[in-house]
């Protein structure tokens, strides 16, 4: 806000085109009563900064409009700001929902194809594959194949004698 005698008062807000502070300036000059010629924005290079001069005859009126300036050139950006957070949350949120909607999509199909293919998944969230035989299964299993192997050498040794 206006503090001391000067006629500048610098306020820490972002930089933007001198159209749009040239616009604020001459809608408060045409409210205050003072012509546009009597004020003009100083953007202070690589800041945040900008400087307001007003000049007129009483001091006071240059200090409220200075101050009417800046303020409204803050609620200005305070605004564009809000702006560009609440389309940028929009932007997010409309994302997110489209991602959710594929990772349903994509679940039920998956879910699908193991009830067609007959996936017997007890633990679908696990990254290892669950078995589908226990280890005495496998075991009982294997106990069968060798069973049957000695049992094809066996006859495959009788083939050979009977040929000869």
């Amino acid at each position: 806000m206006w503090f001391g005698k000067s006629h500048r008062s610098p306020e820490p807000e972002r930089r933007v085109g001198q159209k749009i502070l040239w616009r604020r300036n001459a809608q408060n000059s045409r409210d205050h009563g003072v012509s546009q010629e009597t004020h003009e924005p100083d953007a202070v290079r690589n800041t945040k900064l900008i400087g307001i001069t007003v000049y007129s005859e009483d001091k006071n009126d240059a200090a409220r409009l200075a101050n009417a300036i800046a303020d409204a050139y803050r609620d200005y950006r305070l605004h564009l700001r809000r702006q560009l957070s609440l389309n940028g949350i929009k932007v997010l949120e409309d994302r997110f929902q489209s991602d959710g909607e594929q990772i349903q999509a994509i679940q039920t199909n998956v879910d699908n194809l193991r009830k067609e293919l007959g996936v017997n998944d007890s633990d679908p969230n696990s990254m290892l594959p669950t078995p589908t035989l226990s280890q005495e299964q496998v075991r009982n299993y294997n106990a069968m194949r060798l069973e049957g192997e000695t049992h094809y050498m066996k006859l495959e040794k009788e083939v050979t004698q009977l040929q000869y």
